[in-house]
């Protein structure tokens, strides 16, 4: 007898993370910001079709990169790793 051979995925949604990571694993981060901040967040959000984190973690690393090299360079020592060039 043969059965038919399906590909079985697991129930629910992929990981999203990085490295397929859990999201939910993540440490929250919580602030307030002005209502036009959060407005720009949402509007970048829906049309580059990314989550709020995404965004927020590039615009980060873009303005890390963007430091004077001192100020970049003791982020990176704080942070014990080449992490800010990322």
């Amino acid at each position: 007898m043969r059965t038919a051979h399906r590909n079985v995925r697991k129930a629910g949604r992929p990981p999203a993370g990085i490295d397929g990571d859990r999201v939910a694993d993540y440490p929250q981060l919580s602030m307030r910001v002005p209502p036009r901040v959060r407005d720009m967040l949402n509007a970048v959000s829906e049309v580059l079709r990314q989550p709020h984190w995404r965004i927020m973690m590039e615009a980060l690393a873009q303005y890390v990169r963007s430091l004077p090299s001192q100020a970049r360079d003791a982020v990176e020592a704080r942070l014990g790793t080449n992490a800010a060039r990322q």
